[in-house]
């Protein structure tokens, strides 16, 4: 079973970590854009191209695509009030009409400062 997640932390490595099953739900693209919306606190993942200049070209590794993210991850812990020392997984997603995978802030789960990335 493929996981379907977003794992994201404030501390090195700041990152944002998409897991594979979340990014084959809209089609395993080689670029993505990152969208989020602060009031309701939702962070989005959309296929993209090459040609879109707010676009982020990902290498995929066996389980996760990491995008390095320090200034965005702070700007997410301050907005939902995160311990800065966590890393919090998002399992809560859906996809909306124009094929942009949407995760739900609020339903986000602190894992501590370590969390392998087989851990569920």
């Amino acid at each position: 079973m493929q996981r379907i997640n977003v794992t994201i932390r404030a501390k090195a490595p700041s990152c944002i970590r998409i897991s594979i099953g979340a990014l084959k739900l809209i089609g395993s693209p080689s670029y993505i854009r990152i969208l989020f919306n602060p009031n309701t606190k939702e962070i989005g993942f959309q296929a993209s191209s090459r040609e879109d200049t707010k676009s982020l070209k990902i290498v995929y590794n066996k389980f996760y695509v990491f995008i390095c993210t320090k200034m965005f991850s702070n700007r997410i812990f301050d907005l939902c009030k995160w311990d800065v020392n966590g890393t919090y997984r998002i399992k809560d997603c859906y996809i909306t009409p124009e094929n942009i995978l949407m995760f739900k802030l609020d339903s986000a789960k602190n894992y501590g400062r370590y969390l392998n990335c087989l851990d569920d």
